[in-house]
């Protein structure tokens, strides 16, 4: 899907909001399009997910303003004129204007940080996701052996680059590779094989995260 539809479907979800048109894009570029599903039936769930982010970030945003004004007013206190004094017809604002730049840099500084904390949270979540999907390519291949699932999965590093298919892929070999040290040597086909006894499993896992580390594959 273009940049261009996918920032206007996303639009008509969200509606009027607060945020810079570079927040906007920051975000669209960064959070997502790189995870934007290949399957069509998928794209409307997932866009109305980060429509429902940017509601919440867009919330915030306004929450936040007011309440640096409500501050500003409470704590603000008009500097009295002596009537003796000459009257100044434009008085210096610059402590003022000051104030304020200040309270807007803050106000900034905290939205960047919060867009950065949520856009990792998202991350970490798809991250999740397409690590789930590629665990379920997996056992639909073959690969039903919890231990040796459990022994691969935390190795496998679902980027943004690498599709769902290719991470099973991957997976998979690395399972059939494990399968294959632990129970059955080079005689052993590894989908849909047969499997090991309870009292070995962890004997057999500790073994091959013992053979992992000498080989230098894991730290």
């Amino acid at each position: 899907m273009e940049k261009e539809k996918l920032s206007t479907d996303l639009k008509g979800l969200v509606g009027e909001t607060s945020l810079s048109q570079r927040t906007w894009d920051d975000y669209l570029e960064h959070s997502v399009m790189p995870f934007l599903p290949t399957e069509e039936d998928k794209i409307g769930d997932y866009i109305s997910k980060h429509a429902n982010a940017l509601k919440s970030m867009d919330g915030q945003l306004n929450h936040d303003v007011a309440e640096k004004v409500n501050d500003f007013k409470k704590s603000y206190k008009p500097i009295a004129v002596n009537s003796q004094q000459p009257t100044v017809d434009n008085p210096d604002k610059s402590g003022l204007q000051n104030a304020d730049n200040e309270k807007l840099t803050d106000l900034e500084s905290r939205m960047q940080r919060f867009e950065k904390a949520e856009a990792e949270k998202k991350e970490a979540v798809l991250k999740t996701e397409k690590l789930d999907e590629a665990k379920k390519l997996m056992q639909e291949q073959g690969a039903s052996h919890e231990t040796v699932l459990n022994l691969i999965l935390p190795q496998l590093q679902p980027t943004e680059e690498i599709s769902v298919s290719d991470l099973a892929k991957k997976g998979k070999e690395m399972y059939d590779k494990a399968y294959a040290d632990l129970y059955g040597g080079d005689s052993y086909v590894p989908a849909f094989g047969g499997g090991s006894s309870n009292s070995s499993t962890k004997t057999s896992k500790d073994a091959y995260m013992k053979h992992l580390r000498e080989t230098g594959r894991i730290k």
